[in-house]
């Protein structure tokens, strides 16, 4: 390859970056550009699943989320129902579970009394979505399950049981997810498992996600994926893409094996995401996808996970011809 050649493929690198970076910027939340109803939307919906995902732990603390609640409120009063109707039922049910688990707890404070209230007054105007989902003791996960009812039964557990999976376990479910489709088979998706607590307690801090719960996880993935499998401007997002088909097939495995898990993201800076990789001994040459929180259920105990509603299949779906 000679140097015109070099240079002109740098170029193209650059100006495939740039757009990607100035699509972003244009219609991401934060941009002054943004649809502000859409990022409404959305936002609505974020704040709310993190009011579900504090619920839903094992030791949910009395009082939480406050700063959430308020932008909640605001967000209600605010909101047009007739864009669609799905982050105001949320965040209704969400709500009324916050109201019901103080009121079980003895937890008396003002801002609960004005969730209350303002619950009793919106009832009228949307039916509620959001909250909890619970489920029996010693229930069976995906085993006997089949089909489609195999897939929607799978949820994101945030409550574990303390005991170390075995090699032989980690190694069975991962072996599950190497089925996943790759592109052009390059399987450059590397699976990093930790089992040290105070390993577990260092990544998670750096994930930054997982505070009301890290302490419970006694086993997590850290998947990455290996750069030098891919080349070209064209092939910039793959990694993630395959990437995250594998993350599904790993949940789904863990599923299929009578274990809870739960996707973690890594919306991260690339200085954290050098701090992961350092300890966790991932390559330089890889990209970070997600992290799993993974583990038996716990013996004589009624899980609880966040009840996720999904939107309507006509908001999302365009049938074209």
């Amino acid at each position: 390859m000679n140097i015109v050649e070099k240079v002109k493929r740098s170029l193209w690198f650059l100006t495939q970056f740039l757009q990607d970076g100035w699509r972003y910027f244009r219609h991401c939340s934060i941009s002054p550009f943004a649809d502000r109803e859409r990022s409404l939307y959305y936002k609505m919906i974020i704040e709310t699943h993190s009011l579900e995902k504090g619920l839903s732990v094992g030791r949910t603390r009395p009082g939480f989320g406050r700063q959430k609640i308020r932008y909640i409120l605001d967000a209600l009063r605010r909101y047009d129902l007739a864009y669609s109707e799905l982050p105001a039922q949320m965040a209704l049910g969400t709500l009324e579970t916050y109201v019901e688990f103080h009121k079980q707890v003895g937890f008396s404070d003002p801002l609960v009394g004005e969730v209350e209230r303002f619950v009793q007054g919106y009832r009228d105007k949307v039916h509620s979505q959001g909250g909890l989902r619970h489920f029996a003791e010693g229930m069976t996960l995906g085993r006997e399950k089949k089909g489609s009812d195999f897939l929607t039964s799978r949820f994101s557990s945030r409550i574990f049981d303390p005991s170390p999976l075995s090699n032989e376990e980690v190694a069975t479910v991962v072996s599950v997810a190497q089925t996943a489709p790759s592109q052009c088979n390059r399987q450059a998706t590397r699976a990093y498992f930790f089992r040290d607590k105070d390993k577990i307690r260092e990544l998670l801090a750096l994930q930054a996600g997982a505070g009301g719960f890290s302490d419970d996880v006694s086993n997590l993935f850290v998947i990455a994926s290996e750069l030098p499998a891919w080349g070209g401007a064209q092939q910039r997002n793959q990694p993630y893409i395959d990437g995250a088909l594998f993350c599904m097939n790993l949940l789904l495995a863990c599923h299929a094996h009578e274990l809870v898990s739960c996707p973690l993201n890594l919306a991260i800076t690339h200085k954290t995401e050098d701090k992961i990789k350092a300890a966790g001994g991932i390559g330089k040459g890889e990209v970070l996808i997600m992290m799993i929180a993974v583990g038996r259920m716990p013996a004589n105990t009624a899980l609880k996970a966040a009840r996720s509603p999904r939107r309507s299949v006509s908001e999302i779906l365009t049938i074209q011809g």
